[in-house]
């Protein structure tokens, strides 16, 4: 039975652990794409609770870093081993390095969003001793079983939520607002294109457009021997996650109906390419 992750917007996890397996939270400043970033003394807070409540915690540093903030990571990277977190999910090949050189001991989570899409990569990091991988939400059902047949990875797969399709470092929306003189201190913004509304955020890392339809694979993942699925919050009602997320654990269900909600790449190839 696959464990079930949930990308929160709050740090209240006593909202979801009646569900959920465990927990990813984004470190501040050194995460992309997560609902919400926590301190590494609010890390440390969660840490306990998970402890208390016997759940796994994940934290992000998935974000392309810098040199000049690789001091103050090696001092964040020291203070998690102290804590009980079951892996940290990185993008910069920083993190291996760090690791290898013995700067830390935490397990590593291959999470480039768009490149976990084979298993021959998927090996070549796990040879690097990169224990878990975060799979790509662009792949196929047929492509993650395929991935699973052919490595000894332990896997995460997206299952629920929005999909983050488009990140830059570049701040689209507010350069749209200074140009024009506009005011808008919205945490989420939408763009239109061909009849579809995407949400995106422009925050202090850039900007991230996500898909118009939330991923919903909650019949799949009935059938999906899979490690990890995860469940994400980002811009979903409380009250309407909560009720997926018991779904998922309860399995009472023989599928799930949500308003705008669709597959995702599950049964198509991405569509979203560059011209």
């Amino acid at each position: 039975m696959s464990k079930l992750l949930v990308m929160p917007k709050s740090t209240n996890i006593d909202l979801y652990s009646e569900y959920a397996d465990g927990f990813i939270y984004g470190l501040k400043n050194y995460s992309v794409n997560l609902p919400i970033e926590v301190s590494i003394d609010e890390i440390k807070e969660l840490s306990k609770k998970c402890d208390t409540l016997n759940k796994e915690l994940f934290i992000a540093i998935n974000k392309n870093l810098f040199t000049s903030e690789l001091d103050r990571l090696k001092e964040y990277l020291l203070e998690l081993d102290k804590l009980n977190i079951k892996g940290i999910l990185y993008a910069d090949v920083a993190l291996v390095n760090l690791k290898r050189d013995g700067y830390f001991k935490t397990d590593l989570v291959w999470s480039q969003e768009h490149l976990t899409t084979n298993y021959q990569t998927i090996n070549n990091w796990y040879s690097f001793g990169v224990k878990y991988t975060y799979l790509s939400s662009d792949i196929t059902l047929r492509e993650i079983k395929e991935i699973k047949e052919n490595t000894d990875s332990i896997l995460i797969a997206p299952m629920f939520g929005y999909i983050p399709i488009f990140t830059s470092k570049r701040h689209e929306v507010k350069n749209y607002l200074d140009h024009f003189n506009l005011s808008d201190s919205s945490s989420i913004n939408y763009i239109e294109k061909e009849g579809k509304i995407y949400p995106i955020v422009d925050n202090h890392e850039g900007t991230i457009v996500y898909s118009n339809n939330i991923l919903n694979g909650y019949k799949e993942y009935l059938d999906l021997d899979i490690d990890y699925v995860t469940l994400n919050e980002f811009n979903i009602e409380d009250s309407l996650f909560i009720k997926v997320l018991k779904t998922f654990k309860e399995k009472n269900e023989i599928d799930l109906e949500i308003p705008g909600s669709d597959k995702g790449f599950l049964f198509n190839e991405t569509t979203y390419k560059v011209k």
